[in-house]
Order: structure tokens, then C-alpha cells, then sequence
């Protein structure tokens, strides 16, 4: 068995403006750095990681950078756990979306999981690519704690699929909530809800 930690990354420049940001190399804010602190500290006390790996894009990767040097080892990137590719609307306002492409928000906001942005992926199918790192990874890893610094749109997606609902029924994740899973016999199993518990003032 391979258990993975998948983390997402503290609060982005993106996040807090309210910013499309996708594929967009947005740096996490001084709360986000924080944040990355804080669950470095949460898993250092509660889990052995045996390998640190993360998305391409600097906010996940600065959000487990901490924990790979806690622990002395190299962060493994990896470009297909990258956040959806928005296209057009990536760098974008959201408010300012709203404006400008009234008709295309409202049918992504409808039905995300069938909506390709202009320019960009099919948000539903980003699960694929993910899954298909996440399980390269494993058959590299047996029997051993991962540690994966990635994104919001990543996990929910694979949320939505596991549980077998549509990813408008699952609630956003907080920036650096864990989700545990586990991957044996060649099948992924989640356990439970992403975990934020680190968070708590």
C-alpha cells in the first residue's frame, strides 16, 4: 500500500484577489507561507513522509518546500498535478469574468465537470491526468508515506469521482487542508474529508 497526502497549496496572490489563476504561476501570500508552516509542522507530528512531490507551479511548491527541507529531501515535480488550464480567463478577475463572458461562467458554473475553457482543458478531465501521475508515482513508491503539494481543482475533482457525485457537491477545500488516500491493488480509496483541522485558530 501507498499512502499519499494530498495537500493543497496555501493562499495564493490569486486567491486573495479574487484571480482565475489556472496554469498561472501566482506566489502564495505572506498568510499562505504561514499556512505552509503550519502544516509542515501538523505532518512532521503526525505522519513519517518518506518522498515529497508537487505540481510545477511555485504556490504548491512552495507550500511543501518547508517539509522537504525538514526532512532533507528533494521535491520531485510533477507537471500533471497541475491546477485546470483556464485558458483565457487565466490572471483574470473573477468579477471581471462575470462581466465580460457572462454566458460562458454561467455554463462552467452549470456543468463544470463538461465545461472546457477557451483556450484551456476540460475542467472535468484534469482527474485523469492526476490519476495517472498519482498511480506512476505509487508503482515507484511501495509501502511507503507521500507527501503531494497540489491544487484545489486537482483534488475536488478526484473527490467528485470517488464518491461518485457530480464536483459542484463537493465544498471547496481550504488552502493546505490534507486529503488522505490510499492506493493498493492497483485502486485508489479515500479516507475521508480533507482535513483542516491545523487551521484552527
Amino acid at each position: 500500500m501507498v499512502k499519499f497526502l494530498l495537500i493543497r497549496h496555501g493562499e495564493s496572490v490569486a486567491n486573495l484577489e479574487k484571480r482565475f489563476c489556472g496554469q498561472g504561476n501566482a506566489p502564495l501570500t505572506q498568510k499562505g507561507l504561514s499556512q505552509a508552516q503550519t502544516v509542515t509542522k501538523y505532518i512532521l507530528e503526525n505522519f513519517k513522509i518518506d518522498a515529497v512531490y508537487s505540481s510545477d507551479l511555485i504556490r504548491a511548491y512552495a507550500t511543501v518546500e518547508p517539509l522537504a527541507k525538514e526532512l532533507g529531501l528533494e521535491i520531485k515535480t510533477c507537471p500533471a498535478l497541475r491546477e485546470v488550464d483556464v485558458g483565457v480567463w487565466s490572471g483574470n478577475l473573477v468579477s471581471d469574468i462575470e462581466r465580460d463572458f457572462p454566458k460562458e461562467i454561467a455554463t462552467y458554473r452549470a456543468d463544470p465537470e463538461n465545461y472546457t475553457f477557451r483556450g484551456g482543458e476540460c475542467y472535468g478531465n484534469i482527474r485523469y491526468r492526476a490519476l495517472d501521475a498519482l498511480r506512476e508515482i505509487a508503482l515507484e513508491n511501495e509501502g511507503k508515506t507521500i507527501a503531494v503539494g497540489t491544487h484545489g481543482g486537482i483534488i475536488r475533482n478526484l473527490i467528485a469521482m470517488w464518491r461518485g457525485q457530480n464536483v459542484l457537491d463537493i465544498t471547496p477545500m481550504k488552502n493546505t487542508s490534507i486529503t488522505e488516500i490510499h492506493f493498493s491493488d492497483g485502486n485508489f480509496f479515500l479516507q475521508g474529508d480533507p482535513f483542516c483541522g491545523h487551521l484552527e485558530e
